[in-house]
């Protein structure tokens, strides 16, 4: 609940879960027993394992939960030349619009690779939000292309963290990481 007389002690939780598995179909039902929301990202022809059916999507979004994309291949948008990009983009936030009959406002980075182009690029083909990987970073306020993430539930080594923040320059994110595993 709420304090009320304290409006800058609200916390915000949220989940977010990436490519669009149809076992994501359970994992909603689990959140949603247990009153937690959460955005399912969808790559929509990512072919690395089955993807959810459009009628699966739909049932996720009845129960509450938000759909945003994760891109139509799950490429490493970095790497792509502009229009290569752009195609991304526009069309996986286009098809699901189409499929779900509803504006997709929000983007997961695919392997959390961005750089300041993809975010330009992310703002142009229309979307408000787009979710990273720099990790361990609870603040409220943050620029809505580089959402952070507070936790990050994947089992990464200790290394992979500390990578993680060195190439982001997240200093203040390892900090918390560290101080949370009781590393300083």
């Amino acid at each position: 609940m709420c304090d009320r007389s304290h409006p800058e002690k609200v916390a915000i939780v949220t989940t977010s879960w990436d490519d669009g598995h149809p076992l994501d179909l359970r994992l909603a039902q689990l959140l949603a027993s247990h009153g937690i929301l959460g955005t399912f990202y969808m790559a929509l022809r990512y072919n690395n394992f089955p993807r959810m059916s459009k009628e699966q999507m739909r049932i996720i979004r009845q129960m509450g939960m938000e759909i945003g994309s994760h891109t139509l291949t799950h490429p490493i948008l970095t790497k792509l030349d502009q229009s290569e990009l752009l195609r991304e983009l526009h069309e996986s936030k286009t098809i699901l619009e189409d499929m779900l009959r509803e504006s997709i406002v929000s983007l997961c980075y695919p392997k959390g690779k961005f750089n300041r182009r993809v975010c330009l690029a992310t703002a142009e083909a229309g979307y408000q939000l787009a979710r990273t990987t720099v990790a361990f970073r609870p603040e409220i306020h943050f620029d809505p292309f580089r959402m952070p993430v507070s936790f990050q539930f994947f089992p990464h080594t200790c290394m992979v963290h500390v990578c993680h923040a060195l190439k982001r320059g997240n200093l203040k994110g390892i900090t918390n990481w560290c101080r949370l595993e009781g590393r300083t």
